[in-house]
């Protein structure tokens, strides 16, 4: 019987490269601030650069 393991989880760094890997995803506003959709498509999230990450 051949079994395939299949990963349901992600971490939340895997979904964060998802997601910016996502086209229209991310705007970035200046240096230090970005304007990221929600995965649910229900709304957007203000995101801001902390210490250079």
């Amino acid at each position: 019987m051949d079994m395939t393991i299949v990963k349901l989880t992600t971490s939340r760094q895997e979904r964060g490269q998802i997601i910016a890997q996502t086209n229209g995803q991310i705007k970035r506003i200046d240096e230090i601030l970005y304007i990221v959709k929600s995965q649910s498509g229900n709304g957007e999230y203000t995101v801001n650069k902390v210490n250079g990450e």
